[in-house]
């Protein structure tokens, strides 16, 4: 279970350091940094490599579905705060809203993560996690 939530953090650590790094890149652009950048670490196989590949695009697929969404969550936000008042039931409904759609979407990412573990070799479970702590020290510091 330890090594799973060390996949987890290393790949939303890949993902913040993306998107820090890559300042307007597209998402798939970043996703497929992303992956290469796994794909080297680990030294994947052909089948790793195209497991991974399909990992990425469902993650991108789902990501740019939400958009849409996220994008009327953020409008009717910013709308409510041009407005004279503001109604907290409202509010609430935004976050749930916004709330349900990360939920479905880290649900999905936690699935893809676990699948990517299972395909994982005994050394190259041990090169992530080595990868996870050089990170972990690095931003602790």
């Amino acid at each position: 279970m330890k090594k799973l939530y060390a996949l987890v953090i290393f790949a939303l650590v890949a993902l913040v350091g993306a998107n820090c790094r890559h300042p307007g890149k597209s998402l798939e652009k970043r996703a497929e940094w992303i992956t290469d950048k796994i794909e080297s670490k680990l030294d994947l196989d052909k089948s790793q490599t195209q497991t991974l590949g399909q990992i990425r695009d469902e993650l991108v697929a789902k990501a740019k579905s939400n958009k849409p969404q996220m994008t009327q969550i953020s409008s009717e936000f910013e709308a409510m705060v041009r407005s004279d008042s503001m109604d907290k039931n409202k509010l609430k409904d935004l976050q749930k809203r916004r709330e349900a759609i990360h939920a479905e979407m880290e649900s999905l990412v936690l699935d893809k993560i676990v699948a990517f573990h299972a395909i994982l070799k005994p050394e190259q479970r041990a090169k992530a996690a080595d990868s996870i702590k050089d990170l972990r020290e690095h931003f602790m510091k």
